[in-house]
């Protein structure tokens, strides 16, 4: 396992709408080392 830089904490929780911008910060996370763990909760177009 690679450790962020600069001190960033080993954990994060990225959340957001699915859109190009969250793609965008979950590119720029795993970049820096994070890895991606279990998958995101189903949500319905109500809670949109």
């Amino acid at each position: 396992m690679t450790l962020p830089p600069d001190g960033l904490p080993v954990y994060r929780l990225l959340t957001g709408r699915d859109d190009a911008a969250f793609c965008h910060r979950v590119s720029e996370a795993l970049n820096m080392g994070y890895v991606l763990h279990g998958s995101p909760p189903p949500r319905s177009m109500a809670n949109m």
